[in-house]
């Protein structure tokens, strides 16, 4: 026997039936609304990426893109009052987005060529994509309008933290010591655990995003107990050294230490056995601290155009053309990656 032909049309979906149950204005504000939904979520799926890449595709991503438009997630405390005040600046690039959308809305919206499901998923997808086109033109917006500065703008970012870092390790010590260096031969980087996690909870501040390294160097410590030993951006000295004749002098000397297998725990005797060079402490005159770098950029690096930045023991940094000023120079740099190459033996 033949069996009897169901008329699909009347077989639809519950959640069909729903929309077929709005009136034409009903549905094209469900429509509008689909729209608008998928344009927040993309926009927040999108903020969320461009914040995880960050510092692995460094080249392309500007801090003051992340900063607006990750507002919900990168600067939320916990407060709900706070997470919805940063919701709302977000409803100006998605209403942007709802108003780029609605050009498409209605036209899909008003369509009875298609199932009312069919028009509602092409109604989200519109917002999706017009979300995702002004999050993209926005990016190149400003990368156009930062240049190649960018990358400058984080490394002088990360060294403020870091410097905060070594001020607060130094106050807690009766004579203001800074942390020792790390007793690995040629790092030359603070000693593992001095200043993470206690002082410094973020790894991505130890290094600088022009060297556009490995995404997992950036990631956060899981655990509260993880410590890191780099000085893959950055040489940390540790010690007293205002100018090219005392590096050489601490090479020398550092060289012999690192040979004796001690740590750096007290002041570097002279590789000639005369006279010491002074670990570093937060105790110098403002014009001999000035002068005295804590941490120094490796070069060469991503920089445009080539120069390095410095962190002075008096809390200031300067960003130091190459070859124009020490530490920034040829002959400090070849000292500093003499003694970096000692960890390759």
């Amino acid at each position: 026997m033949q069996e009897p032909i169901v008329d699909s049309s009347e077989a639809t979906p519950r959640n069909q039936s729903r929309l077929d149950s709005l009136s034409e204005e009903g549905f094209l504000w469900a429509s509008y609304a689909a729209s608008f939904i998928g344009a927040y979520v993309s926009g927040l799926a999108a903020s969320y990426g461009l914040a995880a890449w960050e510092f692995s595709a460094a080249s392309t991503i500007k801090p003051w893109v992340l900063d607006t438009l990750a507002l919900p997630i990168r600067r939320w405390n916990g407060s709900v009052s706070v997470f919805l005040a940063n919701t709302f600046f977000w409803l100006i690039p998605l209403a942007t987005c709802l108003a780029i959308s609605t050009i498409w809305v209605k036209p899909i919206a008003t369509s009875t060529s298609r199932s009312r499901l069919t028009r509602l998923s092409a109604a989200t997808t519109a917002g999706v994509l017009a979300s995702l086109a002004l999050f993209v033109l926005w990016a190149r917006f400003e990368e156009g309008k930062h240049g190649k500065g960018y990358g400058n703008a984080f490394c002088q970012r990360n060294l403020q933290h870091v410097s905060l870092a070594l001020r607060m390790y130094a106050s807690d010590r009766r004579d203001g010591i800074f942390p020792e260096l790390c007793s690995i031969p040629g790092t030359l980087a603070p000693k593992d655990g001095s200043l993470m996690p206690e002082y410094l909870n973020e790894i991505s501040v130890l290094h600088c995003p022009a060297w556009n390294l490995n995404k997992r160097w950036y990631q956060p410590p899981k655990r509260k107990n993880v410590t890191v030993e780099d000085d893959r951006s950055y040489f940390y000295l540790g010690y007293r050294i205002p100018d090219q004749a005392t590096l050489e002098q601490f090479a020398a000397a550092y060289r012999k230490r690192a040979e004796s297998e001690k740590t750096f725990d007290a002041d570097l005797p002279l590789a000639t056995g005369e006279g010491i060079i002074p670990r570093l402490r937060d105790r110098e005159s403002t014009d001999h601290a000035s002068r005295i770098p804590i941490m120094i950029e490796r070069y060469p690096n991503g920089h445009d155009p080539a120069s390095g930045n410095v962190l002075y023991l008096d809390g200031h940094i300067e960003r130091l053309k190459w070859g124009e000023k020490w530490p920034m120079t040829a002959e400090a740099m070849e000292v500093l990656l003499a003694l970096d190459a000692l960890g390759e033996d």
